[in-house]
């Protein structure tokens, strides 16, 4: 199985995309009541997805609306393929706690809390053939073969698009 952990935040929604909504005087929300995908991010992660056959798993914050409102989302907003599940919102908790971790190795986790949520969902799905993490933060050194860093103000563009194929079809 191949997969695309998502985040959505500067990823599909961009700075720009937000701006140019908000000076239009257009809405920048909908009825979930987050911001409004750029049309351009949307086509780029549908060819992703329709390229590699990826299914999703959401990393983004916005993993507090619940699964049901977000695949509800994800067809409404237009999107392709599937999302299969969420990361671990309490993932980085268990981990100190499992690892009995101090202060400092804290403060290396509490600089990349995503790549400790994607890696237990890793571990916990071990029939990952391939994945990419699209995401605008920082992510640890040992998933960095794995991440495209997605500039915010842009969002998803048509080379990281490529990268996120290529990563994704490379096994």
């Amino acid at each position: 199985m191949k997969v695309i952990f998502l985040d959505f935040d500067g990823v599909l929604n961009s700075s720009n995309y937000s701006a140019t909504l908000f000076e239009a005087g257009r809405p920048t929300k909908d009825e979930y009541g987050q911001e409004l995908f750029d049309p351009e991010t949307v086509n780029l992660l549908n060819r992703i997805i329709d390229e590699t056959e990826a299914k999703i798993v959401i990393s983004s914050s916005w993993r507090y609306l619940g699964i049901t409102a977000l695949r509800d989302m994800w067809q409404e907003r237009g999107l392709h393929g599937h999302i299969i599940g969420m990361t671990s919102m309490h993932a980085v908790d268990e981990y100190i706690m499992e690892h009995g971790l101090d202060w400092l190795d804290k403060g290396a986790i509490a600089s990349s809390p995503r790549a400790v949520e994607i890696e237990a969902w890793l571990h916990e799905h071990d029939n990952v053939d391939s994945f990419v993490i699209l995401d605008d933060m920082p992510m640890s050194v040992t998933l960095q073969p794995h991440f495209v860093q997605i500039n915010p103000i842009l969002g998803l563009l048509r080379a990281q698009a490529e990268k996120a194929v290529e990563i994704l079809n490379s096994k």
